[in-house]
């Protein structure tokens, strides 16, 4: 919701946030948003960390995690 701006201002901060919130309790989606933000960064170990996040979604099933694997 808040990476996307939709029903609430665009917010990458706010994302990043209940993105590891999620990630933490488990959820593989939490992981691929985590792995989108992070591509969305200048910075060699975000981008390290995309990868990471989006492995990571993957072998537990996230469909999203795919895409933003097989994207980058």
């Amino acid at each position: 919701m808040y990476f996307s701006g939709l029903g609430v201002l665009q917010n990458f901060n706010s994302a990043r946030l209940w993105a590891n919130e999620a990630a933490k309790n488990g959820n593989a989606d939490g992981y691929a948003l985590l792995a989108d933000i992070n591509l969305l960064s200048y910075f060699s170990q975000e981008l390290a960390d995309a990868r990471k996040y989006a492995t990571k979604a993957v072998e537990m099933g996230s469909t999203r995690g795919k895409s933003v694997w097989q994207s980058h």
